[in-house]
């Protein structure tokens, strides 16, 4: 199976089974129309090593990206969050190479700690507003990013990263 389309439950149970079963396989979960139970919303290690996901539609009811939720999903390259996530937790995407942009929307307060770390395909990250807390290395190891947009009281600050460097210009 590459492509899981849910709209009925998911439940905590229902992430292990796509862990353990179609990790390699899946390229693409379309979670938009799905209702998670209790567990379901905060499923951490949801997709966790799924290496052969590609696109990811995160359901409208999800209030955070839980604990290492998509981590080392290494063919992961978009991923849509929706306006009810709040939280990005801690190692959420880390080790995930393939993404190369990543849009926060403002509904996000916290990223955790090496959120981001590892992605090293990493281009772009626009940061809201609304990110009162950013962890200790939410982007370490992304060596590929160029630009970060944070907002700060709602204009955008571009901090522009030299490649090979460990200096920033705003």
């Amino acid at each position: 199976m590459t492509k899981l389309t849910v709209a009925g439950t998911l439940t905590y149970e229902d992430y292990r089974f796509i862990r353990q079963n179609m990790a390699e396989t899946l390229q693409e979960s379309d979670l938009g129309n799905a209702h998670l139970d209790d567990r379901g919303l905060y499923a951490e290690w949801a997709y966790c090593g799924c290496s052969g996901l590609r696109t990811v539609t995160v359901s409208k009811s999800v209030m955070k990206i839980g604990f290492k939720d998509f981590f080392c999903c290494s063919g992961l390259t978009s991923i849509t969050i929706p306006n009810s996530v709040t939280l990005i937790d801690d190692y959420a995407f880390a080790g995930c190479t393939g993404l190369t942009t990543v849009i926060i929307p403002e509904s996000v307060t916290e990223i955790g700690c090496r959120a981001f770390a590892g992605c090293k395909g990493l281009t772009s990250v626009t940061v809201p507003d609304s990110a009162t807390t950013i962890g200790e290395g939410a982007f370490d190891g992304c060596n590929g990013l160029i630009s970060v947009f944070i907002y700060i009281q709602g204009s955008a600050v571009e901090i522009q990263v030299k490649p090979d460097s460990d200096e920033y210009e705003y």
